[in-house]
């Protein structure tokens, strides 16, 4: 005599039409606004564009990352 399997229940999923639009309308986050400066003087003209420069994409709701080669004991001499 066969074994017989208690019947199963249909199982109830959400609606995936609802998760999917809320998928493709998500975007991912911008990446951040990366400023390499390499004048070793951060008053030069070099250093204020790039302060100028992040101050508005800052204003703008960017991340901005700046890291500057003089902070970092660069030594452009190979």
């Amino acid at each position: 005599m066969p074994i017989q399997s208690p019947p199963c229940s249909p199982v109830q999923w959400p609606p995936f039409t609802a998760r999917i639009s809320e998928l493709e309308t998500r975007k991912p986050p911008p990446p951040p606004h990366k400023t390499l400066p390499a004048h070793p003087d951060k008053d030069s003209f070099n250093g204020q564009l790039a302060d100028a420069y992040c101050e508005g994409a800052r204003a703008k709701g960017h991340d901005v990352r700046i890291q500057r080669l003089g902070d970092m004991r660069f030594d452009p001499i190979l």
